[in-house]
């Protein structure tokens, strides 16, 4: 999977996950292909809905 991803990724602008999110499964693929930009207003916007960290895997 790791070779799709990147492919995907990298070579085509393309993303590793869709409609259901990131999951734990992908977690090390998220934090590995995701700019931390990206990550840091992910992680803004999930502390602002989600503050008890009720949803998703992190």
């Amino acid at each position: 999977m790791r070779l799709v991803y990147d492919t995907a990724v990298l070579e085509f602008d393309g993303t590793f996950s869709a409609e259901h999110g990131v999951g734990p499964k992908n977690a090390d693929t998220y934090l590995r292909l995701t700019p931390p930009a990206a990550r840091a207003l992910t992680d803004r916007i999930r502390e602002a809905m989600d503050p008890a960290g009720l949803l998703g895997w992190r």
